[in-house]
């Protein structure tokens, strides 16, 4: 619950007036449902103004830490086994990372991690 309360206040914040959470939209016990999220996922992340990533196992409170080889609590992040990741990291123009407490540690051009959103990666 403290996700979803969150994630709407942090897009209020940033002056949208409604917000998808990935995990908490799809009914994965309908396959139907589930089918069609699948089929759209890259274009819903695509088509997003902006779209946050909530990392609940990071605590670092900012990127450079966050990426720090000593450290790399970033790097071993739960968020990185998860199904969609490709598509939310490529997909959006505008991603910003926020830690367990919500707070920013940066977006996805900070985090230096390597990928290449041109068509042809895709």
């Amino acid at each position: 619950m403290i996700k979803i309360h969150s994630s709407c206040a942090l897009a209020a914040r940033h002056g949208f007036q409604y917000i998808w959470i990935d995990t908490c939209c799809i009914d994965k016990t309908s396959s139907a449902e589930l089918s069609e999220a699948i089929n759209s996922m890259f274009r819903y992340y695509k088509e997003a103004k902006l779209c946050y990533v909530y990392l609940s196992d990071v605590s670092s409170s900012n990127m450079e830490t966050a990426l720090d080889p000593e450290n790399a609590d970033f790097e071993q992040s739960a968020w990185f086994t998860r199904g969609w990741t490709l598509q939310e990291l490529i997909a959006p123009k505008d991603l910003q990372f926020y830690n367990k407490n919500w707070i920013y540690l940066g977006n996805k051009i900070a985090s230096g991690m390597p990928f290449d959103p041109s068509p042809e990666y895709l």
